[in-house]
């Protein structure tokens, strides 16, 4: 909190403030931590209602301590004099033996629960002798801006190196500053444009093209300072001219969509932290996973950290080093190496590396669907086509195409109350490599309800309960390298009674590398599995106003794939004002290899929410999975609600002497227009549906020929609905030719 907040005064620290019973669990960790959130929150806007002043001050805060110290006379705080960091206290109900706890989630004020504040960070931090530990508050802070841990824990793979001493969120004790990869996540290390004449401060180091060699010299500055004069004072002291590149990361890109890279950074002492760096600092290399996947890496069930370190026991220090990345340890990149040429002292107290990377061509196979940034469960390149509403101009089994980096793209799921009906689940998939793919075969699945958790990437997915087999394709015979789109259909028969809320997956599980006449392979095979695979929600729910709105109820599961078992809850993120989520039960432990169910229920205030498309909202509901400390986002779905006026279809026919069907009926109250599809399914012929367009008053007509040999015919309408009405059904309505008048 800093002078300017204007909290300070409010919040005083010199009365004794007294302490109320705690508990604890086998972990040592709060059982009522949720408890001493809300008494926390509860008293800072009582707080705020003594001054006259409002709740919502504190919403602009991205992380709420709560700070039990341990009673007895504060000592000094050897960083520093303030006297707002000396805390008095009674006596603890019982012995100081907690460790600290944090929680992602929503605290409501204990005498008015419409009073909320959702916040990312909910730290619980026990402070001995009354002296703040800074390092464990600079670690929690560290949570709050959404930085993942980076040290090791049970059900993590051993055979990896770890951040250890390099991080703050890996051993935080040794005062580590924040590592660069957790710096650029927040942006404390600017990216510019990802070219090399708009770098910002992250150096891009990208795929040579075929037969080239890359070879690239970089000053990095260390990530435990910067100043602008730096660029220019570095650039002096090693001669060189206002071109060099000056960055503090150096990025490899892998090869595949970016969602897994290589990072290059200087490390030296701080001025108050990095003051135990291992040997005094160096050049550390790092291959990291993005933050923005939500999902645990695993192989044979076992986790990696988003950020592992590739050189721990040949850090880059003296001028002539040398680190080839296809010797690392683990996760090792063929033709890819750093020396490390000169390193200067710049302006004092910076020292300053200057790196050359070396990268050589691998002609590989990279297959992969577009990751579209944090909302993955979005992707472009995967969607539900409904034939009953393509174009009919198109040839027959034409398919609704859109353009790659559309957004929100495929039909709604139509859901027959009987019968089975077509649907075609339809990917994208390109091939980024130089190499074609040859038999590539690809597998699409759906899962109901939607979820989160682990398993959206397993080796066989087919053995997860939630998931279920749409189909798999005949295999493709060569997916063309060069980015060249390929297009793969499904059929998907959605049986009678489907829910239409779920949300489909596609996969590619297996294809083949051409060989030479030798038999040897003519590229490197596919390093970069984490864009294999593309998700898309199709969750779209209307909540119809009968008086009040209809509540919204839905499942959502969680998958636990991982050796241990975890505990999980729910969070909204954007809920609108005026809607309400209840989510039962509120948190849940989940057994290893285990799926478990949360149902969801929206509710809507009608005086506040009106039908229409102005209020349509969307908003998404994330899993957040608790580890030892702190609370890491487990995935999420996106879900759309579309407050509407309630609609009826009402559906009436006959079938006459000349063998034609005249189809009437209406929507009420009537809606201004809008499209009615009538499913016509005459006995011995495939199913179809035509388009009607309602007429002013609400009312609609079709007529034609029954085939002649049909003895038999199923319909139904449906109205889709519009800006303010909902969709409808009518009741399926069966007739049959009138009898043969002789």
């Amino acid at each position: 909190m800093t002078e300017s907040s204007g909290l300070e005064s409010l919040f005083d620290v010199a009365t004794s403030k007294v302490n109320s019973a705690t508990t604890k669990n086998d972990s040592q960790a709060l059982r009522d931590r949720m408890q001493m959130y809300q008494d926390a929150y509860t008293a800072a806007v009582d707080r705020l209602a003594s001054a006259g002043r409002s709740a919502d001050e504190l919403g602009g805060f991205d992380c709420y301590l709560v700070l039990p110290i341990e009673p007895g006379a504060p000592s000094a705080n050897p960083e520093s004099s303030l006297a707002s960091e000396v805390w008095n206290i009674t006596a603890l109900n019982r012995p100081f033996e907690f460790r600290g706890a944090e929680n992602i989630t929503t605290v409501a004020y204990a005498k008015n629960d419409k009073i909320q504040v959702q916040n990312r960070a909910w730290a619980l931090i026990f402070m001995p002798n009354g002296i703040p530990d800074n390092a464990m508050i600079w670690h929690e802070v560290g949570h709050a801006l959404g930085f993942g841990d980076l040290y090791k824990l049970e059900g993590y793979r051993n055979e990896l190196r770890y951040m250890e001493h390099w991080a703050m969120m890996s051993e935080h004790r040794v005062r580590s500053h924040h590592c660069g990869y957790h710096k650029l996540q927040a942006g404390w290390i600017p990216e510019g444009a990802g070219t090399e004449d708009d770098y910002g401060r992250t150096f891009p180091i990208g795929v040579p093209d075929a037969d080239n060699t890359i070879k690239k010299e970089v000053l990095l500055v260390p990530v435990e300072l910067w100043r602008d004069s730096l660029a220019g004072s570095a650039r002096a002291a090693f001669g060189v001219d206002d071109k060099f590149p000056v960055a503090q990361l150096i990025t490899i890109d892998f090869g595949g969509d970016g969602m897994t890279f290589g990072l290059i950074e200087a490390r030296q002492p701080g001025a108050k932290y990095s003051q135990s760096l291992p040997g005094g600092g160096g050049i550390v290399i790092s291959n990291g996973i993005s933050w923005i996947i939500d999902e645990r890496f695993a192989v044979n069930t076992w986790y990696r950290r988003p950020l592992q370190f590739l050189n721990p026991d040949d850090i880059l220090r003296n001028p002539g080093n040398t680190f080839d990345l296809a010797m690392a340890p683990e996760l090792p990149l063929k033709g890819t190496s750093v020396r490390l040429v000169d390193h200067k002292q710049v302006e004092g107290d910076a020292t300053v590396y200057r790196v050359e990377v070396t990268r050589q061509n691998a002609e590989f196979v990279d297959l992969y669907f577009t990751f579209p940034g944090d909302a993955y469960f979005k992707s472009p390149d995967l969607w539900i086509d409904w034939p009953g509403n393509n174009d009919k101009n198109n040839p027959p089994g034409s398919l609704d195409r859109y353009p790659m980096g559309a957004s929100d793209q495929g039909d709604a799921i139509r859901v027959h109350p009987t019968d089975a009906e077509l649907h075609k689940v339809v990917a994208r998939v390109r091939n980024r490599g130089q190499v074609d793919a040859l038999d590539v075969k690809i597998n699409f699945f759906y899962f109901e309800p939607p979820g989160a958790g682990d398993g959206r990437k397993p080796m066989d997915v087919t053995k997860l309960d939630q998931y279920n087999l749409v189909g798999t394709v005949p295999p493709l015979p060569k997916v063309t390298g060069g980015d060249v789109e390929t297009i793969v259909p499904v059929d998907w028969m959605v049986p009678a009674g489907f829910s239409g809320h779920t949300c489909i997956l596609v996969q590619i599980e297996d294809y083949k590398i051409p060989r030479d006449s030798h038999g040897a392979a003519l590229g490197s095979d596919d390093f970069w599995p984490v864009n294999n695979h593309a998700q898309k929600n199709v969750d779209k729910f209307e909540s119809l106003k009968v008086n009040p709105f209809t509540p919204v109820e839905f499942d959502f599961s969680v998958f636990n794939a991982g050796v241990v078992p975890e505990t999980a809850y729910l969070e909204p993120e954007g809920l609108p004002y005026g809607m309400t989520l209840t989510v039962t039960p509120p948190i849940q432990t989940i057994p290893q290899g285990t799926a478990v169910l949360f149902h969801c229920k929206v509710e809507l205030d009608s005086a506040i929410i009106k039908a229409g498309c102005e209020n349509d909202q969307r908003f998404r509901i994330y899993a957040w999975r608790q580890d030892p400390e702190s609370s890491a986002r487990w995935g999420g779905v996106e879900y759309e609600i579309r407050p509407r006026e309630t609609t009826t279809t009402q559906l009436t026919g006959y079938w006459d002497q000349g063998n034609i069907i005249t189809l009437d009926g209406a929507v009420t109250p009537n809606p201004g227009g809008g499209t009615v599809y009538v499913r016509l399914a005459f006995a011995n012929h495939q199913a179809s549906w035509v388009s009607v367009t309602l007429a002013a008053n609400g009312k609609f007509t079709w007529t034609g020929m029954a085939p002649v040999d049909s003895f038999g015919f199923d319909t139904m309408a449906r109205f889709e609905g519009n800006r303010k009405f909902g969709i409808s059904k009518s009741a399926p309505l069966h007739l049959k030719p009138p009898p043969v008048i002789h």
